[in-house]
């Protein structure tokens, strides 16, 4: 094997390269070891708070906004007032009648449901496997069916 010069080229970028990224890594640990621990135990990089309007107004004209607080409003009596009596008169529904309308609703769809039931005829064919396999495609479908059924994997 025959050493020529780009051979030996690359071989010295790359040595230069691998002293490069662990220099590059030492340092950074160094940095990592000097800097004080926050006294928390949290990945990433510390949370800055965003400034609020208010801080950013008193750092750039240097004085601090003052604090506008609303008055109280005085709160006025009302005069009593008798109500209304289109609102205040409803009428009076028995609970017997509630329940009689919903028993005879109940009633109703049950009438319905078993109309229903009379009316719904399920006609099933029954085929025998003889004759599903006697056509071409009973044959088909058969064989689909057991490479369905029985899987090898």
């Amino acid at each position: 094997m025959e050493l020529d010069f780009k051979t030996l080229l690359y071989i010295a970028f790359g040595i230069i390269y691998f002293i490069y990224s662990a220099k590059k890594k030492s340092d950074k640990r160094k940095a990592d070891a000097s800097e004080p621990d926050r006294g928390e135990d949290i990945l990433g990089p510390p949370t800055m708070r965003q400034p609020t309007f208010e801080d950013l107004l008193q750092e750039f004209t240097g004085r601090k906004p003052k604090a506008v607080q609303p008055a109280p409003r005085p709160v006025e009596a009302q005069p009593f007032s008798e109500p209304n009596p289109l609102f205040t008169e409803v009428p009076k529904i028995q609970r017997s009648t509630i329940l009689e309308n919903a028993a005879k609703k109940k009633q109703a769809y049950a009438l319905e449901l078993a109309e229903a039931e009379k009316n719904a005829v399920v006609e099933v064919e029954e085929e025998s496997y003889a004759d599903t396999l006697s056509t071409l495609e009973g044959a088909k479908r058969a064989f689909v069916f057991t490479e369905i059924f029985n899987k090898k994997y």
